[in-house]
């Protein structure tokens, strides 16, 4: 399967949510919470509404699952995932750690991803067997785990914001003195470039982590989801471990996790 064409494709996505980023991040961005209290912007909104545009117009029969508008023939066989804007919490309060995401499932399976930060004019894009680039720069293989491992963490409020797996978060910070909070996709960013050595995350949705996964593994890296469960809306929520594989499987083998098989 060649994916070179799926990946232009996604990179003309990216050009289009950048140019509407630049134009609504001058206005009022109309800022809503949603029913689990988290932040939404018209920005969310209309950059998903043109992506799903450029989807169904390009590629009629793929199927579409984003964070704002549900899901479109999701049991297709190529699906696009979306999150608009990663970090929405980041975005309203100035912080440019939030980013665009988009990824492409083959049945079910990530083969594409792309993370764009548009505040901080960076881009990673990947396919699976095709490589990572970083603004048009091919990423290298991840390094062995340094002797001081750096490990990205979700804030504790995440741990606990679907079905409280705080006692993972505890036992990471124990295990990994030097850890760092984020609550945006620049922490997966610096996991793939190889700026930290292991993210752990619970209760993301698929938009959030399915380009992660492909980018990751494309790097050399080790990505495992190690939970799924459902929300009552019927929304599957999922944690994951990723990273250097010595520091997953560091993780997997003291924080106490029991790995999907």
């Amino acid at each position: 399967m060649n994916l070179d064409e799926y990946k232009d494709f996604a990179l003309e996505l990216q050009s289009l949510c950048r140019e509407i980023i630049h134009q609504k991040l001058s206005k009022d961005l109309d800022i809503q919470t949603k029913a689990d209290k988290s932040f939404v912007t018209i920005l969310d909104q209309e950059i998903e509404k043109c992506l799903r545009q450029q989807i169904q117009k390009r590629y009629p029969s793929h199927g579409i699952i984003g964070e704002e508008f549900g899901e479109l023939n999701s049991d297709a066989e190529f699906v696009w995932t979306l999150d608009p804007v990663d970090g929405t919490e980041e975005l309203v309060y100035g912080v440019p750690l939030w980013g665009t995401i988009i990824a492409l499932l083959r049945n079910r399976k990530p083969v594409l991803g792309l993370i764009d930060h548009a505040a901080l004019d960076v881009c990673v894009v990947g396919t699976k067997g095709g490589g990572v680039f970083c603004n048009g720069n091919l990423v290298q293989q991840l390094s062995p785990l340094s002797e001081s491992p750096r490990c990205y963490l979700a804030s504790r409020h995440q741990f606990a914001r679907s079905v409280d797996e705080g006692e993972l978060f505890e036992d990471a910070t124990r295990l990994f003195p030097n850890v760092r909070i984020y609550c945006a996709c620049y922490a997966f960013t610096s996991i793939i470039c190889g700026n930290a050595d292991i993210a752990l995350e619970a209760n993301l949705k698929i938009w959030d982590l399915a380009a992660a996964e492909v980018l990751i593994k494309e790097v050399g890296g080790e990505f495992v989801s190690f939970a799924e469960r459902t929300l009552g809306d019927g929304t599957p929520v999922y944690s994951a471990v990723f990273g250097k594989k010595a520091g997953v499987e560091r993780v997997l083998g003291e924080v106490g996790i029991c790995s999907s098989p």
